[in-house]
């Protein structure tokens, strides 16, 4: 599991792409942030930054729950990294 670090000018794209096919995921807060659910259960936090508030962190989880679609998702995550 690893962190990618995006501009917080890119999270209209970045929901977008989780929100669209294949992720399908359902959008719901969370403290300082958005989590994105994926239906296989796989997880996608979005946070934000206190100190650096041109930034969000995304934070894949339980990748063992569908290892291809969590490997498509990291991928795609990725493009937006800063």
């Amino acid at each position: 599991m690893a962190v990618i670090i995006i501009k917080k000018s890119d999270f209209t794209q970045v929901r977008a792409l989780l929100m669209g096919s294949p992720f399908e995921a359902i959008e719901r807060p969370i403290a300082y942030g958005v989590q994105f659910k994926l239906p296989c259960g796989i997880n996608c936090n979005v946070h934000y930054s206190d100190k650096n508030t041109e930034i969000m962190k995304i934070t894949p989880q339980n990748e063992q729950l569908d290892l291809e679609l969590f490997q498509l998702l990291e991928f795609n995550l990725s493009t937006f990294a800063c």
